[in-house]
């Protein structure tokens, strides 16, 4: 029997950030989350697929992905202050 496919649907306006830490939780905890589509609208949307994955490893996701966006802003920011 196949599994069904479940979608989330994240808010994201770094692609690439998203798709790296997918590549990296997924390596790293051994999931199935898969970047299917990137919506670029008024609100930039991503879709992403995954069988095996439970409600804490796509929390998880999200807190490594927010991580990530916060010290890519953070660090643009200061940019700055650091002149």
């Amino acid at each position: 029997m196949q599994q069904e496919k479940k979608r989330l649907t994240i808010i994201c306006d770094y692609e690439d950030f998203l798709k790296d830490s997918i590549d990296w939780y997924n390596s790293t905890y051994n999931t199935d989350f898969v970047f299917i589509e990137y919506i670029n609208h008024k609100l930039n949307l991503v879709v992403v697929e995954f069988i095996n994955a439970d409600l804490n490893q796509i929390f998880d996701l999200g807190r490594i992905y927010g991580g990530t966006v916060e010290a890519f802003d953070k660090k643009i920011s200061n940019k700055r202050s650091s002149i």
